[in-house]
């Protein structure tokens, strides 16, 4: 009972951190940003810090739960083969895959620890604040004159705000999830509004039994791959064939217009990155936080852009890490895994390093929901 405690507890502290500083904290204190999207990230001080600090938090977790409770020898050979491509990097002075080693073995040590975590009302409660005033940022902060999050990108802010809505909608809190669903809107996010929309769909869908058994013939590693197919060929079309017309800014007239310059600019960044692997770049090294020369932007896809960021050869185990996490949740959670890919296809990597420990930290909040409904007389904490 006593390590049933402590693992609890351990747990508990990392999803408490998480959810503190991805919803809570403030990532920039430029209220109303006027500039280019590409060059948000230096108005982003806050934000960086924080994620140095929540590597932080990834090692001291990992080091005590594997201290304390050890794991199987999978992980141990996730580790080395792991850290000897991060050791090449090194040499290459490229440090950021130490991210995708820390969140990886956080998120699998929080997938094994969570069975013993039980939160009580008030903690629910507690939690559901903490990812609700998230929404509170959109009162004050603007990018171009567009209502926004502290991300300031607000199809990146729009990614936080659709997990909380997830969260609310699992719980089936519907005055708030409405609300979310408001605050979405006037962001005007084109990906916030197509992951609603996706997440709905698929929540009705799959309360057909025959339906049901649909998707669940449908593996993570298949839905990834079928991702993957599916934008690379919409990539190749819409760069080939399709007439766009100059970027729409912020107008409402973005929801209604797909062929536009914003993004003609992802899918040909797409096409871009496949190329130079093909010709042998990113094999082993990325570019990390940086851009090269040869790149005017960054591919808007999260398996994609894991490749950019961290090499081919990284982000493949960083992949791996992402199957074993939504393969223990899967079944319990098809909308929301689903849904999740209307980001995933067409925005920035949110499967590696810190953000890989956040899905994790989301979908054990949601099946609290059942875990509140079958409480055994053993509580845990």
């Amino acid at each position: 009972m006593e390590d049933v405690l402590k693992k609890g507890l351990l747990c508990k502290a990392i999803i408490y951190a998480y959810i503190f500083v991805y919803f809570f904290m403030l990532k920039s204190f430029e209220f109303n940003y006027f500039g280019s999207y590409q060059e948000v990230s230096y108005s982003l001080g806050p934000w960086f810090l924080q994620r140095y600090i929540l590597l932080v938090v990834n090692v001291f977790f990992v080091f005590l739960y594997l201290y304390f409770y050890g794991s199987d020898r999978k992980i141990y050979i996730w580790i080395s083969i792991a850290m000897s491509i991060c050791l090449i990097q090194i040499y290459y002075e490229e440090y950021t895959g130490l991210y995708v080693i820390a969140g990886g073995l956080a998120a699998v040590c929080l997938i094994n620890g969570a069975k013993y975590i039980r939160f009580n009302r008030l903690e629910n409660f507690v939690l559901i604040v903490f990812l609700v005033s998230y929404t509170l940022q959109y009162l004050v902060f603007r990018i171009n004159d567009r209502v926004t999050g502290s991300y300031l990108d607000p199809n990146i802010s729009g990614y936080y705000l659709f997990l909380v809505y997830l969260v609310v909608r699992m719980k089936e809190i519907k005055t708030v999830s409405i609300y979310i669903l408001v605050v979405g809107l006037i962001s005007l996010s084109r990906n916030f509004i197509l992951a609603v929309m996706l997440f709905e769909l698929l929540s009705v869908l799959n309360r057909s039994q025959k339906i049901r058994r649909v998707f669940e013939c449908f593996s993570i590693r298949l839905i990834t791959l079928l991702s993957i197919g599916a934008i690379t060929g919409l990539s190749y079309f819409y760069v080939g064939f399709v007439d766009f017309r100059e970027d729409i800014g912020g107008s409402k007239e973005r929801l209604t217009t797909i062929a536009d310059s914003s993004n003609y600019l992802r899918f040909a960044a797409n096409i871009d990155f496949i190329d130079r692997v093909a010709e042998g770049d990113f094999i082993i090294v990325g570019n990390g936080s940086n851009i090269d020369d040869r790149t005017s932007h960054r591919p808007h896809n999260a398996f994609f852009r894991a490749g950019y960021r961290y090499g081919i050869l990284l982000s493949i185990l960083a992949v791996f890490i992402y199957f074993y996490v939504v393969k223990k949740y899967y079944r319990e959670t098809i909308p929301v895994i689903w849904s999740l890919f209307a980001y995933y296809s067409f925005l920035n990597d949110f499967i590696t390093g810190n953000e890989i420990v956040l899905l994790v930290v989301i979908l054990v909040i949601i099946l609290q929901r059942d875990a509140e409904r079958h409480e055994c007389s053993n509580k845990y904490i």
